[in-house]
């Protein structure tokens, strides 16, 4: 196999010929980082249903307004990110054996053949990648799914709160800390606020020896403007290991250096 790929990123105007060609470049990427060629092509289905909804739901083929991509591509490893300039939506994720008439599949094959995704608050970024599904995780006070990846990367893409927050998030980072991460990336787009308890146990996970950064992506404003009142960007003790993210560019932007840096 090739050796593994830099970090990919493009920019693109609404227009066929740009999809036409960002899709040949992902594709010659899949080559070098997917084996199996069944599971390669559903994958790049995948991220051609991802630019066309771009294109056609969130830009309205408007030629004015981008589309961004992003991408790592290693050895048994794909993941992308595709963002456009719309106002977003509500994703809803169908059930492919009982969906009629000429549309709205689109959603169903990026869950159905990808691993993991995660969409930002609005709706305009999606990320998606194939190699490491990850396992499902039902802890007394919530549920999520953990993808361990190389470097002793950790990520959490879905994390679902039953009841207490700081019953959940402190469970959570009591059963992370088994795996000894380095670098932690949490979605947090079902957490809405974080009280003064549970930022004592995130500061104190992250400042433990071995964890280099903790990612919080997806975090609501409440949040965001509670880690920007404790000093999160300026302080340099254990905040600086923090990342306090509204959406997920950025965190996938890290998640992808992180994986590089690995290899």
């Amino acid at each position: 196999m090739a050796a593994p790929l830099a970090l990919f990123r493009s920019t693109l105007s609404t227009s066929e010929a740009d999809l036409e060609q960002a899709t040949e470049a992902v594709s010659k990427h899949l080559a070098e980082a997917l084996p199996d060629q069944t599971e390669r092509d559903l994958f790049l289905l995948a991220f051609v249903e991802a630019l066309n909804n771009a294109a056609e739901h969130g830009n309205d083929w408007d030629p004015r307004k981008q589309i961004r991509l992003a991408g790592h591509f290693g050895p048994g490893l794909a993941m992308l990110l595709v963002e456009d300039d719309g106002l977003g939506f509500s994703p809803a994720f169908p059930d492919l054996t009982k969906v009629e008439g000429k549309r709205g599949r689109g959603l169903g094959f990026i869950r159905q053949f990808s691993d993991a995704l995660w969409f930002n608050p609005e709706g305009n970024q999606i990320v998606f990648w194939k190699g490491c599904p990850g396992m499902f995780q039902e802890y007394k006070f919530s549920t999520a799914r953990v993808s361990t990846l190389p470097g002793k990367v950790v990520v959490v893409s879905d994390f679902t709160p039953r009841g207490s927050v700081f019953e959940a998030i402190g469970e959570l980072l009591d059963h992370l800390h088994q795996t000894g991460w380095e670098k932690l990336f949490l979605n947090l787009s079902n957490v809405k606020l974080i009280t003064s308890a549970v930022w004592g146990s995130i500061f104190a996970e992250a400042g433990r020896e071995g964890a280099k950064q903790l990612v919080m992506f997806n975090c609501s404003a409440s949040v965001v403007v509670a880690a920007e009142a404790m000093g999160i960007k300026t302080r340099q003790d254990v905040y600086a290991k923090i990342v306090v993210a509204p959406d997920c560019h950025e965190p996938f932007l890290l998640l992808c250096q992180s994986l590089e840096q690995a290899e």
